[in-house]
């Protein structure tokens, strides 16, 4: 029953306006009675002085004259009872059937608080007819006109026990109005509360339910808490709604991207595990011919044997550290060791390491440099390793007498171009969209020199965007391949010597 908020808030919200409504009835009730009293005993202060003058004035008390003018008052105003007391509180002559008067005497003090200038109303007495009630009086010494030296009190309670029985009737019914009032106002308060309640609580439903949705779907289909179109969220239920849509948003993105991830990895395995069996059963292959038929070989055979499992060795090992290379980069928690990279000295340092290759294949390597901007801001470690990846696939390319330019210019926004252009045969549009994928690997077939493991560019693509930069590549099939590179530039040095940023 109290599994839903909204069944919470409504059982705290009656909750709460009953007994607040008890407490302020009572508080209220028990305000106007004391009001009440107080002004009917200020009204009534001197009744009891007046009737000592008019009918006990300076005379000892007398049982059948005292009945006589009790029996004149009672007639003339029943609502009081009137009794005569001695001076310790006694009470000694009184009206009243037989049976009703359960007292003896009244106790004295509320009666000199009484008689005092600064009495605060309302004053309750002795009820001489209740043992337990105590009830709003009036009172006057009788014999002197000094309470000191006064022969006895009259006592005269006010209200006494026949409006006490006239008036129940009559409180009665207005108690039970004020309680159906109360209530009417009450229930009309908590038919209010609980629309309200249901207006906030069926927008946090809805939100329940979207996220339950959610959940049950395994994360996969996310359902959209509903928002007004052209207007900001408003209130808390509707930030939190709009956090959630963006939260939903982002968990997908993050699935999306860990299944991609994942296929790419289980390529990449596959694809590497295939370029480093080629490598290993040939060298496995060399190696054994010589431990069987060594004695057979001539000196150049084993020579040739030789060299041939020592570039299988070679190609292996690159392999391996490219594979953990790339394992590096993808790794989160890499930092990067940034300063101003010189982009004229590090291409003229990776060409002349490339250059004996290059030339062994009839292939001329040159820089053509253009623009204003010298320096980027990078990892020179990394930086140095891109432009080799990119040099070594360019270098592979073309067939004797052809060439691989390095150029180096200004792009937009404050960027460094660096270019790597070839003249080999081209890559086919098709597999341009996928030429930096950690599992593509550009005509298998070929040989192992001009094959690869896909790595090297995909080496590429995350030490760009680690840099944030920017990387593309144009080709024509027959004409060649372009690869272009941009990197944010250096700050620029200021007059004393200092860089800005």
């Amino acid at each position: 029953m109290f599994r839903t908020l909204y069944a919470k808030l409504a059982a705290t919200l009656t909750i709460l306006i009953l007994a607040l409504g008890a407490v302020f009835y009572m508080m209220i009730r028990s305000t106007f009675e004391s009001q009440q009293l107080a002004v009917t005993q200020r009204l009534n202060r001197d009744v009891a002085e007046r009737l000592v003058v008019d009918f006990f004035s300076d005379h000892p008390a007398d049982e059948a004259s005292d009945k006589a003018a009790f029996d004149r008052l009672m007639r003339v105003n029943p609502q009081i009872e009137v009794y005569r007391l001695d001076a310790g509180g006694r009470i000694l002559s009184f009206y009243a059937p037989e049976g009703h008067v359960v007292r003896s005497a009244v106790d004295l003090a509320p009666i000199r608080r009484f008689l005092r200038d600064d009495a605060e109303f309302p004053l309750r007495g002795d009820d001489p007819r209740d043992l337990r009630r105590r009830k709003i009086f009036s009172a006057a010494p009788v014999g002197t006109r000094k309470p000191g030296d006064a022969s006895g009190f009259l006592y005269v309670v006010i209200g006494g026990e026949l409006q006490d029985m006239l008036a129940e009737g009559g409180q009665a019914d207005a108690f039970r109005s004020a309680v159906a009032v109360m209530l009417a106002a009450l229930a009309l308060v908590l038919l209010i509360g609980f629309a309200v309640f249901r207006l906030l609580t069926r927008r946090l439903e809805r939100l329940s339910l979207a996220m339950e949705t959610f959940r049950a779907d395994g994360f996969t289909r996310q359902v959209a808490y509903p928002l007004a179109a052209g207007r900001r969220p408003g209130d808390e239920i509707d930030r939190l709604g709009a956090t959630y849509n963006a939260m939903g948003d982002h968990i997908l993105s993050l699935l999306q991207a860990l299944r991609a991830g994942d296929a790419q990895r289980r390529d990449l395995i596959a694809n590497v595990s295939h370029d480093l069996r080629t490598p290993l059963t040939a060298l496995r292959g060399y190696l054994d011919t010589l431990l069987l038929k060594g004695a057979a070989l001539s000196d150049e055979q084993r020579t040739v044997h030789l060299r041939t499992a020592a570039r299988q060795s070679e190609r292996l090992a690159h392999l391996v550290t490219e594979f953990f290379e790339l394992a590096k980069l993808d790794a989160r928690d890499l930092e990067l060791s940034t300063e101003p990279v010189m982009l004229a000295e590090l291409v003229q340092d990776v060409l002349q390491g490339f250059r004996i290759a290059a030339e062994e294949r009839s292939v001329a390597l040159q820089m053509q440099r253009h623009g204003a901007i010298t320096e980027v801001e990078g990892d020179i470690r990394l930086l140095e390793r891109l432009l080799a990846n990119l040099v070594d696939n360019a270098r592979r390319r073309p067939r004797a007498g052809g060439r691989v330019d390095v150029g180096l210019d200004d792009a937009p926004d404050g960027m460094a171009r660096m270019t790597v252009t070839d003249t080999g045969d081209g890559i086919p549009a098709d597999a341009l969209a996928r030429i930096f994928e950690h599992s593509f690997t550009l005509d298998r077939s070929r040989s192992g020199e001009s094959g690869g493991s896909g790595l090297g560019l995909s080496i590429v693509k995350r030490i760009v965007d680690l840099h944030h930069g920017r990387i593309r590549v144009d080709s024509r099939v027959g004409e060649g391949t372009r690869f272009v590179v941009e990197l944010p530039a250096a700050a620029p040095f200021r007059p004393d010597g200092s860089r800005d940023g």
